[in-house]
C-alpha cells in the first residue's frame, strides 16, 4: 500500500512534469511514426524543473517516485532493476530499466538516466529499444554526452 506522503509525491511529480518539461532532443533510428513490427529505437532528452518537488533530492528519488506512479497506473510495466548510480564520462546518473508489454504491441524496453543539476533541474534521458543491439547503439550515444 502507498502512504499519503507517497501519494502526495506522486501527485507532485505529475503536476510538475506536466508544467515544467523542456524538450532538449529526440533521435530515432527510423522516421517517427514508422512501424516495422518492432519498436523504433530512440533516445529522448528533456530537462525537468523539480523546484516544486521538495521530496526529490537525488536522481533515484525522482526515479523511485516515477516507478511508483507507473506501477499504479500501468499493469503492463515490469521493472527489471532498482535505481542505481552509473558513471558516464565522469558524470553520475541514476538509472533504471523497465519493460512495457501491451496487447498487440511488441515488448518495449526502456532505460532511463537522470542527472541532477544545480538550480533545481534534472536531465532525463529515455532510451527505448527492443533488443540488445539496439540498446547498445543507444547506450553508445549516451557515452558521447559531455557536460561543461
Amino acid at each position: 500500500m502507498i502512504s499519503t506522503n507517497e501519494d502526495q509525491s506522486t501527485k507532485e511529480l505529475i503536476d510538475a512534469s506536466m508544467k515544467l518539461i523542456m524538450p532538449l532532443f529526440g533521435f530515432s533510428k527510423y522516421p517517427l511514426g514508422t512501424f516495422n513490427g518492432r519498436v523504433n529505437p530512440n533516445i529522448m532528452g528533456v530537462a525537468l524543473n523539480i523546484n516544486a518537488l521538495p521530496n526529490v533530492k537525488t536522481a533515484c528519488d525522482y526515479l523511485n517516485i516515477q516507478k511508483k506512479m507507473l506501477e499504479q497506473s500501468a499493469h503492463y510495466v515490469n521493472f527489471v532493476n532498482q535505481c542505481n548510480e552509473v558513471n558516464i564520462n565522469g558524470e553520475m546518473f541514476g538509472t533504471h530499466t523497465f519493460t512495457l508489454k501491451m496487447p498487440g504491441v511488441p515488448l518495449i524496453k526502456q532505460t532511463q538516466y537522470i542527472k541532477t543539476l544545480k538550480k533545481d533541474y534534472i536531465l532525463l534521458f529515455s532510451l527505448t529499444y527492443f533488443n540488445r543491439p539496439s540498446q547498445n547503439k543507444l547506450e553508445n550515444v549516451m557515452r558521447t554526452l559531455k557536460f561543461q
